[in-house]
Order: structure tokens, then C-alpha cells, then sequence
């Protein structure tokens, strides 16, 4: 499955991701990381919404789960660790 945005604990649990299930979702919105934004849009463009905005959306979803939570954003094979900061 390819992810887009993950969401881990420091012990590398994994919290919540939005991957393909959510930007080729089909019918209702899914209620993963990216708060709905990429839902059913194509990879191509959910790579390209994940903007500072809806980054911080995905911090603020993922801060209720855990506040320690890490967020990686994944571009192509690109992997971009985030800090969690305001």
C-alpha cells in the first residue's frame, strides 16, 4: 500500500496514514490522517494537497491520538520526517 502521510508513536506504532484506500476511495469520505482532502482525488493530486494546511490538520488529528506522535510525508521515495510543532 503506498502511503502518503504516516502518523507513528516514538516506539514506531503506527497511528493513522492516509494511502490509497483514501485517494482512490470511492463514495463516502474516509476518516483517515488527511482529515478527507485526498479522498478519491489520485495519488498525484493527494501528494500535491499535502500542503502546510493540511499537514497541520493531520498534526492536530494525530496530537488528539498521541501528543507525542511523529508525522513522515511521503513523496514518491521520499521520505520527510516532520516535527510536530506549531
Amino acid at each position: 500500500m503506498s502511503a502518503l502521510l504516516e502518523a507513528r508513536l516514538p516506539d514506531g506504532t503506527l497511528v493513522g496514514r492516509c494511502d490509497q484506500n483514501c485517494y482512490n476511495g470511492t463514495g463516502k469520505k474516509c476518516l483517515c490522517i488527511c482529515r478527507g482532502r485526498n479522498h478519491g482525488v489520485g495519488k498525484i493530486q493527494a501528494m500535491l494537497n499535502n500542503t502546510a494546511e493540511s499537514l497541520a490538520a493531520a498534526t492536530t488529528a494525530v496530537r488528539t491520538i498521541n501528543p507525542k506522535a511523529t508525522i513522515t510525508l511521503f513523496k514518491a521515495d521520499l521520505q520527510l520526517p516532520l516535527p510536530l510543532t506549531e
